[in-house]
């Protein structure tokens, strides 16, 4: 999300934090703050309604529910990380893993682009102005997001960044440790991480 901004300055004792991860110590913890969420989606409704003035009470909500999913989805990346190095070792690198969780949101969402699914669903012209608004990053680390746009490279850097022997392991063959990693580590039948939400 958006860490800079009108309603987020550019100063580290102002930004706002709408969901945390902290390191599993038997389990991780995902931590949602409702508050900062809530204030950050009045704020993405205010702006959109500058640009879109016909924003419905369903947008509304969907709004909100992309705005939560995607909080959720970026911490949960966090996780994957954490059980990661857990696993195969690998070291820590706090603003390339937030450009690469900033980056698996937007992959994330761009799976949710049916026209069935709750995004799908949304005004295109408020889907593009929220988007627009939710991926604006400028803080270090989060702004490299757009460097792992595409699918490929932000496999490709993933792989690097949580297992860097899978390149060679796995040489000539189409398995995606990445692919595998987002895919089956956070398993919700398997899981070892909590879920808090903070008012």
């Amino acid at each position: 999300m958006p860490d800079t901004g009108p309603e987020f300055p550019d100063r580290a004792d102002s930004i706002v934090v709408l969901g945390t991860y902290q390191w599993m110590r038997s389990p991780g913890i995902i931590s949602l703050y409702r508050g900062n969420i809530e204030a950050y989606w009045k704020s993405l409704i205010r702006d959109a309604q500058r640009r879109f003035p016909f924003i419905t009470g369903k947008d509304a909500e969907r709004v909100l529910q992309l705005l939560v999913l995607s909080v959720y989805q970026h911490e949960r990346f966090h996780y994957v990380c954490d059980f990661s190095r857990r696993l195969v070792g690998g070291t820590f690198d706090r603003l390339h893993e937030e450009a690469l969780a900033v980056a698996w949101e937007w992959h994330w969402l761009r799976s949710q682009d049916r026209w069935n699914a709750f995004y799908g669903m949304m005004h295109p012209t408020l889907r593009r102005c929220v988007v627009q608004a939710m991926f604006d990053h400028r803080s270090p680390g989060y702004r490299d997001w757009r460097n792992y746009a595409e699918l490929t490279v932000f496999h490709d850097a993933v792989t690097a960044y949580l297992y860097p022997a899978a390149a060679q392991t796995f040489a000539g063959t189409p398995f995606s440790f990445a692919a595998w990693a987002l895919a089956h580590i956070p398993d919700e039948g398997n899981r070892a991480w909590d879920e808090r939400i903070v008012p």
